[in-house]
């Protein structure tokens, strides 16, 4: 299907499609969003996800190796999501998102006018 011109019309017809070879590939890799986005993604994979592995590698055998001060804190955030329902963290981003709410009032505390309605 992707050396042809087919479309969403032609579910019904798929065998009166036109071959176009690679020119549906040609145009991809000559989009520039599409470009940007593979860009990321490879970023993302040689840097974001080693680096990640490491930290947690380091704080795993810190916590291992009897840290007793940041244990209590380590292990309430890691099942902080488990015991949290979404209702309640649905109720608490939309508070902080009101235009009331403590993001715009910290941003005015900062000299930033934030969203207003």
């Amino acid at each position: 299907m992707s050396v042809t011109d087919i479309t969403s019309r032609d579910a019904r017809t798929p065998f009166m499609v036109n071959f176009v070879g690679l020119d549906n590939y040609i145009a991809l890799f000559g989009d520039p969003t599409f470009v940007r986005a593979v860009l990321n993604t490879l970023y993302f994979v040689a840097i974001g996800i080693p680096l990640t592995m490491v930290i947690a590698l380091a704080l795993a055998v810190a916590l291992n190796s009897g840290i007793q001060r940041a244990k209590g804190l380590f292990r309430v955030a890691y099942f902080a999501p488990v015991v949290t329902s979404i209702v309640a963290v649905a109720v608490v981003w939309r508070y902080l998102y009101q235009p009331d709410g403590m993001i715009n009032t910290a941003l005015a505390a900062i000299g930033i006018q934030g969203r207003t309605g």
